[in-house]
């Protein structure tokens, strides 16, 4: 059976997950299968690790963004609204049962001014 119709029988949502696994080197780490992931979500990974926990939520044109040894940790049901963006350079912990507002930009930088 080819790739192409396997994926076509997942639900959108699921196949929305396996490709930012497979796109960002594995290094999406999921807790379980049971994410819900909006159109045009973006997950860039370099060497840290973007972990999603159980029964996340993220909504249209969120973007979770791990530079260099960056980690992103979302909590158990957590949801994230549309147009956010989640940026980390070193560490970003998002706790259990949050809900982030549409949006949202965090970032934790280590530059100077």
């Amino acid at each position: 059976m080819s790739h192409k119709k396997i994926y076509s029988k997942l639900p959108f949502y699921i196949f929305r997950l396996l490709r930012a696994i497979l796109y960002s080197s594995g290094r999406v780490k999921v807790k379980s299968p049971l994410q819900l992931i909006g159109k045009d979500c973006t997950f860039d990974v370099e060497d840290g690790y973007i972990i999603l926990g159980r029964r996340c939520k993220l909504a249209n044109r969120v973007s979770l963004v791990a530079f260099g040894k960056g980690c992103i940790n979302l909590g158990t049901r957590t949801f994230i609204n549309e147009n956010s963006r989640i940026v980390a350079m070193d560490k970003i912990n998002i706790g259990d049962d949050c809900l982030i507002g549409d949006s949202v930009s965090m970032y934790d930088h280590d530059h100077e001014h």
